[in-house]
């Protein structure tokens, strides 16, 4: 597979000369013809494990110890993005590539490491934000981009492409008051994406980072006010 998106011509970082709006959906209709029932699988996992969450029912292992779904599902897509995403599409042909890798690997392993601890979920406006991010992420993204890209073959799917699994990460986050590590790779990616998008003079590079700043300063007010 490595191979094909070689040969789409992809540069280097910033260098987005060969990297083109067709390049790119050229991209996405090659990665989902391989992982798109995976994604689609993990996306209905996902939409359970929220309603498990919202309903206050964690999986119970023992008397004692009690996973939280959403975070265990938020791990396994990252784990999922990051390696085809990144490692298979992106690793030999963007200079940012491997270490994005890295980044969604390290933040699987963050969201698994806090699937255990307890938390105290959000409540009122900040729920019902979280609510939508997490349904725009899965449903409403993939709608979007698949407009965008005038085939079903092309949408940007959650667990598989990087930007729905952040948004549905900042709705998780925000609704499970995530400490601020979790929020280190999510923005990092996000300030990338939109320069990356603005320099494809894509008309929604902005969307990403708008929702991230948002969450960030919603985050922000739930931890003052509480």
């Amino acid at each position: 597979m490595r191979v094909m998106f070689n040969e789409l011509g992809i540069s280097a970082l910033f260098d987005f000369g060969a990297f083109s709006r067709s390049s790119y959906s050229q991209m996405m209709v090659m990665l989902n013809d391989q992982m798109q029932t995976v994604a689609m699988v993990l996306s209905a996992f996902l939409l359970l494990s929220f309603w498990l969450t919202l309903t206050q029912k964690p999986i119970r292992i023992g008397v004692h110890y009690r996973l939280q779904p959403l975070y265990l599902m938020l791990s396994a897509a990252f784990l999922t993005s990051g390696y085809y995403f990144f490692h298979i599409a992106y690793s030999g042909t963007l200079a940012m590539g491997s270490f994005f890798t890295w980044a969604f690997l390290a933040q699987a392993a963050l969201a698994l490491g806090v699937s255990g601890r307890r938390v105290d979920q959000a409540k009122g406006l900040y729920r019902s934000v979280a609510t939508l991010l997490v349904l725009f992420g899965v449903i409403g993204y993939a709608v979007m981009t698949g407009h965008t890209y005038h085939t079903w073959k092309g949408p940007e799917f959650f667990a598989l492409m990087p930007d729905p699994t952040i948004v549905v990460s900042c709705g998780v986050c925000l609704l499970l008051r995530a400490r601020w590590w979790m929020y280190v790779v999510p923005l990092l990616w996000a300030i990338y994406t939109g320069l990356t998008q603005q320099a494809l003079e894509f008309s929604l590079f902005w969307l990403l980072p708008s929702i991230m700043s948002f969450t960030l300063i919603l985050a922000y007010l739930q931890r003052r006010h509480h």
